[in-house]
């Protein structure tokens, strides 16, 4: 629906997999072609590149696909663009809600497009996640920070 309602919001789709047929099928039938772009699998030395032509990245991940690892979500963080991700898994532990980007409740359509609809909308929390995901980069790319001290950070009570 953000993309019928938004003609300026475009969505890139890096990855692939059985579902992609279907996808590609979905995004005919609602006729936003044009409007999503189906990257297929990124090679690894683009991955900076599209990060950083994004304004943000969302990790739409379910409950039942548990990440071990949120590797989109640090690779954008890491880049200073802030993510959208479920509030499960290790998510938590690297998006900081409202501060570095959103976190939605998991399995939620309406939670992740609510979620979407305020990074597109509300222009001064988008800017001041984007604040927040430059700091978190440089936190996460100093040479202080290290293993340890993620740890440490991840869990401070």
């Amino acid at each position: 629906p953000i993309l019928k309602e938004r003609e300026d919001v475009t969505l890139r789709y890096a990855g692939d997999g059985e579902a992609t047929g279907e996808l590609r099928s979905e995004i005919k039938r609602l006729g936003v072609e044009g409007r999503v772009l189906l990257l297929g699998r990124v090679p690894h030395e683009e991955l900076s590149t599209r990060i950083r032509e994004s304004s943000f990245v969302v990790t739409p991940t379910r409950k039942s696909y548990p990440e071990g690892r949120c590797m989109t979500a640090m690779e954008a963080l890491v880049m200073g663009r802030p993510v959208i991700a479920p509030r499960c898994g290790p998510f938590p532990y690297l998006v900081e809600d409202k501060g570095n980007g959103l976190l939605y409740t998991p399995d939620s359509v309406s939670s992740l497009r609510s979620s979407i609809e305020q990074l597109l909308n509300d222009t001064n929390l988008y800017k001041h996640v984007v604040k927040g995901a430059r700091l978190t980069s440089e936190k996460l790319r100093s040479n202080t920070f290290d293993y340890y001290c993620a740890i440490s950070d991840a869990f401070v009570m």
